[in-house]
């Protein structure tokens, strides 16, 4: 089931639309059971080694330096998000080194953990979204693509719970508003929704298939930018297949 937050509109929908084909008081109208969902709170603590490592301190609410996981657990956190580069040569950080050690960190302070797969190098956002260059001889077979995406996303998290490390959240892809794993000398003007679904679903499919060999619950998480932009892209999303997924993530940029 998709736990998104559009439950109030939707009873209100309801309650109007009951109320103009019957005349009955809305008081009166059973309202379908809501699930509760507990509010996690969390951070995305990404950077939080590097600058450690270039000599950054924290300061607790007391003002004495302290770690700033802990910091965070004290405060209240429930979750801790952390970036996973495919294979990032032009910084140390934010490889599967880096995430392990996130991740020993924030489990070590009680807090779960959502893991971010960006399936980049480097950043991938609404308009960048460039495959990895371990992967570019395959880019334009979808087929190829979606074992690359899925044996690696595996290997991840088989590689974590060997460690005993496994995350409670997957996130399948960062900031997907554009076609995902794109060949960096084309253009991607509109999705090409038959590639898009089908690698996608190989990302989730791998989560799926870990957390049922592993025994862990793994919840999946599909994330793009921009509220305004959740429907358009989740009913396509729809419409082509994609449908076995835990949560909704979206990134908020306001205009300052």
């Amino acid at each position: 089931m998709h736990k998104v937050s559009l439950v109030l509109l939707y009873l209100s929908a309801l309650i109007l639309n009951a109320c103009e084909l019957t005349g009955d008081d809305p008081k009166d109208i059973e309202m379908p059971h809501e699930e509760e969902t507990a509010f996690i709170r969390g951070a995305d603590l990404s950077y939080v080694n590097e600058m450690l490592d270039c000599g950054a301190i924290y300061y607790n609410e007391t003002g004495n330096p302290e770690d700033p996981y802990a910091i965070f657990s004290k405060a209240g956190a429930d979750l801790v998000r952390v970036r996973l580069w495919h294979n990032p040569d032009w910084t140390n950080y934010s490889d599967f080194e880096d995430v392990k050690k996130t991740i020993s960190r924030a489990k070590a302070q009680k807090m779960q953990v959502l893991l971010d797969f960006h399936y980049s190098d480097d950043w991938t956002d609404p308009s960048k979204q460039k495959v990895p260059a371990a992967w570019l001889s395959v880019v334009n077979n979808t087929q190829a693509l979606g074992d690359s995406l899925y044996n690696y996303t595996f290997k991840i998290l088989n590689d974590l719970n060997t460690a005993n490390l496994l995350p409670e959240f997957v996130q399948v892809g960062n900031e997907i508003n554009a076609e995902i794993l794109q060949d960096p000398t084309k253009n991607y003007n509109n999705i090409d929704w038959t590639r898009n679904s089908a690698l996608i679903n190989r990302g989730i499919k791998a989560v799926r298939d870990a957390s049922s060999a592993f025994g862990k619950k793994m919840e999946v998480m599909l994330h793009i930018a921009q509220p305004e932009n959740a429907l358009w892209w989740f009913e396509q999303s729809s419409k082509n297949g994609i449908s076995d997924y835990d949560w909704i993530g979206l990134s908020y940029y306001p205009l300052w």
